[in-house]
């Protein structure tokens, strides 16, 4: 929590309105999430304004707190690109064209169906896990057994990860939980499609068939990746980005709001 200024209002950002479940944390990251919800309830109470980052934390947080929804308010989450050199993986051998996994690899991102669904696809191109964590023995196995697949299980630099986003045909987000996304606008900075799971706070963020394919199951994954190899959204991504995605336009949105909801209370 924090102590208040006099004279001054304060606003808090709040990344994710609820914890990934339970039932996939450790009991460390359990005791963790229990002392975030007392501590939450007090900022909350202390903070003139909550900024969430999606609308789909709007409605997680207007159901878990209904007392503080006049306090909400959204900054759609963008595009976070260093401006940086670009630095080739040395694991990607020049490979491109590659559906790409970027991030820290998690229990809720989905890497072990996403794996089994690219493995059934056969198709040419190359899949690229890149992130650190640790895999099931089995997702593994499949890794291990199949020579399209790259998995790069460490730290990615800022270099890097502009190589691995520029040079990709597609992101994919498999996860089986998520209130947004900060992987996807960076996909659609660099006009490059995404698949992603049919979960409310990404599903805000595509159009189908336009920006990108949704899928429900490892089949409709597996499905989806089939599709994408001949599939082009780079100018429809692109329009969609600026409409959506400017951190000009959301900030002076944001900050309009802030000054008009603070003039109504003076």
């Amino acid at each position: 929590a924090f102590q208040l200024i006099k004279n001054v209002k304060m606003s808090v950002v709040i990344h994710d309105v609820i914890a990934h479940p339970y039932f996939k944390m450790s009991k460390r990251e359990m005791m963790v999430e229990f002392l975030r919800r007392n501590y939450m309830r007090k900022t909350i109470r202390k903070s003139h304004s909550i900024i969430v980052l999606s609308d789909n934390s709007v409605n997680e947080f207007c159901k878990r707190y209904p007392k503080a929804v006049g306090k909400i308010q959204k900054l759609i989450l963008g595009a976070h690109v260093p401006v940086v050199n670009l630095k080739e993986l040395k694991e990607l051998k020049g490979e491109k064209n590659y559906f790409l996994f970027f991030g820290r690899i998690d229990k809720y991102k989905g890497i072990d169906r996403l794996v089994e669904a690219f493995n059934n696809s056969a198709i040419s191109n190359k899949l690229v896990i890149a992130g650190k964590g640790t895999l099931l023995p089995d997702t593994l196995r499949l890794i291990n057994n199949n020579k399209n697949i790259i998995f790069i299980n460490r730290f990615i630099e800022d270099e890097e990860m502009v190589y691995l986003y520029r040079n990709c045909k597609c992101v994919v987000l498999p996860y089986i939980e998520a209130s947004q996304s900060g992987v996807l606008p960076i996909a659609y900075h660099f006009c490059k499609p995404v698949i992603i799971s049919n979960l409310p706070g990404l599903l805000e963020n595509v159009i189908e068939n336009k920006t990108g394919l949704i899928f429900k199951d490892t089949l409709g994954l597996e499905k989806a990746i089939v599709s994408m190899v001949s599939l082009d959204y780079s100018d429809n991504i692109k329009e969609y980005y600026n409409e959506r995605f400017s951190w000009k336009k959301n900030v002076r949105i944001l900050l309009n709001t802030l000054l008009e909801v603070g003039n109504r209370e003076v």
